[in-house]
């Protein structure tokens, strides 16, 4: 907050760091009239978000006039004859009137007493909690010194879950699906997984991006730059990711988080009607075709992979057995006419439920009716 109280534009500015909040500050002082360089440690900006979106955020920076020393160490900063002087491994030095470090936060928690109380502070100094944010006997943590994402939303969101656990209610609290907003002009926003995740940890999927430069809205406002990212699972066509850049990103990344939520595919989405709208087509444009287009390919891939089994055997209405050996109780009952889908996806902690209806054009469509967790998992 302390650059947000300079008396004066800065002629020169330094930012170290070239994360949310380095970018944040730093592009706003860029509007006000600064000369703004960034430097940065990795040969990247936004470390975390998904790097195809960073680099479309680098270049409309870089239009912007900001300055970028990516993969350059910062050996440290002295004031000499009034002005900072950076000094960056093997790299001249950097003059600035000002220098701001956004190199990140950490949690206040040595000096406590937490030791006493049972309480396990991670090598980093966050305390160490279970599922349910319970860091010792009568002691919770949430929100940053708890670990995760530092953003005030998740950690609102969490702690009403444990207030409500504790007055004996269903707290949910779901950590994969927070999203996070770089608040630079244009914005950038994500939830769930980048594409780089996804690779790592194996999971097949298929990519759509939408450039805003098609889209009517973002025209009329002159604000074209910019694009919408969605990774479905390859399979079951189940959203795993979205990512924005673009006007009023913050914004349109909440559409993505509740779908996502309730375990909505990407066909979900782009068949859902909108108003006009900046994110819309980007979901309608997935895999660059229409909403029809989609349909009609990959629907039947979708239905024929999702392996949707009838129940075997009924054996009361109120309980049914499935193939795969799990039960529908009272609280998990589906009829004959509903499929059920055994998570096979390897992304979802219970069973998804799936109805297949004839709609007024006798195109078969999948509708997501709930994702109760299965009676025979304890996870």
């Amino acid at each position: 907050t302390a650059a947000l109280a300079w008396p004066a534009v800065p002629g020169k500015l330094v930012v170290i760091g070239a994360g949310y909040i380095g970018l944040e500050l730093g592009s706003v002082w860029a509007r006000l009239g600064a000369e703004v360089t960034v430097v940065e440690y990795l040969k990247r900006i936004l470390p975390g978000t998904d790097s195809e979106m960073a680099r479309v955020a680098l270049q409309l920076f870089k239009k912007q006039g900001l300055k970028f020393e990516l993969g350059a160490a910062v050996e440290g900063v002295k004031v000499k004859d009034g002005q900072a002087v950076v000094s960056i491994k093997d790299h001249e030095p950097i003059k600035a009137d000002r220098v701001l470090v956004a190199v990140g936060r950490k949690p206040v928690t040595e000096g406590l007493g937490l030791e006493t109380a049972g309480v396990e502070l991670d090598e980093r100094g966050f305390i160490k909690t279970d599922d349910h944010n319970r860091a010792a006997e009568g002691i919770w943590a949430v929100g940053d010194v708890a670990g995760g994402a530092m953003l005030a939303h998740k950690a609102t969101d969490e702690a009403v879950a444990v207030v409500e656990r504790l007055a004996g209610k269903a707290g949910h609290f779901d950590a994969s699906l927070v999203p996070g907003v770089c608040y630079t002009d244009p914005e950038i926003a994500g939830v769930g997984r980048t594409e780089e995740q996804l690779k790592e940890d194996g999971v097949p999927y298929r990519k759509g991006v939408y450039g805003f430069r098609a889209n009517g809205r973002a025209l009329a406002l002159g604000r074209p730059d910019g694009r919408v990212k969605v990774l479905a699972h390859q399979e079951t066509d189940r959203v795993l990711g979205v990512h924005i850049i673009g006007p009023r990103a913050g914004d349109l990344i909440a559409e993505a988080t509740a779908s996502m939520a309730f375990g909505a595919s990407a066909e979900d989405i782009g068949a859902v009607c909108h108003a006009v709208h900046l994110d819309h087509q980007g979901a309608a444009g997935y895999d660059g075709g229409s909403v029809q287009r989609h349909r009609d390919r990959f629907l039947p891939q979708r239905i024929a992979r999702s392996k949707i089994v009838q129940p075997a055997v009924e054996q009361s209405a109120q309980t049914q057995t499935f193939p795969c050996g799990h039960n529908a109780n009272a609280d998990h009952v589906v009829s004959p006419a509903d499929g059920h889908l055994c998570g096979d996806d390897g992304l979802s902690n219970g069973h998804d439920l799936w109805t297949l209806t004839h709609g007024p054009s006798s195109r078969r469509s999948v509708r997501s009716l709930a994702r109760p967790r299965c009676p025979s998992r304890s996870t």
